[in-house]
C-alpha cells in the first residue's frame, strides 16, 4: 500500500519541468515587454517562436538571439538588396553603351514606378508613317542594347517593347496607329533578337499617339518626331 502510493506521488511530479518552462518563458516575455518600450520587431519574433516548443513533457527554446537570429535579418533583406544592385549596374552598362551617342536618338531614364526606360526616337531609328528601323544608323546602338540584355546582371528579368506614334502619322499599308506601333515595336525586338537578345524575356505592347514622350505633348514637328518612338522598359519586380 505505501509502494502504491510513493509511485503515484512520483508519476505525478511530471508535469512540473515542462510548468515551470512555461513560468520561466512568461516571465521573460513580460520583462521583455515592460522593461523595453521599443521592442526589437526580431526579438519579439524570435520570444513568439520560442512558445511553440512547449509541448507534453517537453520544454521551452533558447531565448538568447545569438548568430542565427542576426543571419535570418540579413537573409530576409538579401533578395532585394541583390535586386536593387542589379538594376543599379544595369543603370551603369545602359549609359555606358550610349556614351557615344547623340542624345536625340536615345534616351536612358529610371522611372521607379515603371524600371529603366530606354526611349529609341527621333528620325534616326523611323520615317513618318513607316515601321521600318533605319539599321545602318541605329545598328551599334541595337547591338549594344542587345549585350546589355543578355547581361548576367538582368538574367531573368522581364523587357517591354512599347510601340508608339505621332499624332498625325498614317500609312496606306497599316489601318491605324495601332497597327503602326505594334510593327515598330516588333521590328525592334527582331533586330535586338538577332543581335543575341534572349527572346523569352520580351513583351510587346501598341499604344499608338495614346501616350505621348513627357514634355513632348505639343504637335509640333520636333515633338512628333520624338513621339515617333519605340520605349524598351526593364521592369521593375512590381510590374511583372
Amino acid at each position: 500500500m505505501a509502494r502504491t502510493k510513493k509511485k503515484e506521488q512520483k508519476a505525478g511530479t511530471g508535469w512540473l519541468m515542462t510548468f515551470t518552462d512555461m513560468v520561466t518563458l512568461l516571465l521573460v516575455f513580460f520583462v521583455l515587454m515592460l522593461g523595453d518600450p521599443v521592442t526589437d520587431n526580431n526579438r519579439m519574433q524570435l520570444v513568439l517562436a520560442s512558445f511553440s516548443g512547449l509541448g507534453p513533457l517537453t520544454g521551452g527554446m533558447t531565448l538568447s538571439p545569438g548568430r542565427l537570429a542576426q543571419m535570418g535579418a540579413s537573409v530576409e533583406a538579401f533578395p532585394s538588396n541583390q535586386r536593387a544592385a542589379s538594376l543599379d549596374q544595369a543603370i551603369e552598362r545602359a549609359i555606358s553603351a550610349i556614351r557615344t551617342e547623340t542624345q536625340n536618338m536615345l534616351q536612358v531614364e529610371h522611372i521607379p514606378e515603371r524600371g529603366i526606360v530606354i526611349t529609341l526616337t527621333g528620325d534616326a531609328f523611323f520615317r513618318p508613317g513607316s515601321p521600318d528601323v533605319d539599321i545602318e544608323r541605329t545598328r551599334t546602338i541595337l547591338d549594344n542594347l542587345a549585350h546589355l540584355f543578355n547581361s548576367a546582371e538582368l538574367f531573368g528579368r522581364t523587357f517591354r517593347i512599347e510601340g508608339h506614334t505621332d499624332s498625325q502619322e498614317t500609312s496606306p499599308f497599316f489601318r491605324s496607329g495601332w497597327e503602326l506601333s505594334a510593327a515598330r515595336a516588333n521590328n525592334i525586338l527582331h533586330y535586338l533578337v538577332d543581335f543575341g537578345a534572349p527572346q523569352r524575356q520580351f513583351q510587346v505592347v501598341a499604344y499608338s499617339n495614346m501616350r505621348p514622350a513627357r514634355g513632348f505633348e505639343a504637335n509640333t514637328p520636333e515633338n512628333r518626331a520624338m513621339n515617333r518612338r519605340v520605349e524598351i522598359v526593364i521592369l521593375t519586380d512590381g510590374q511583372l
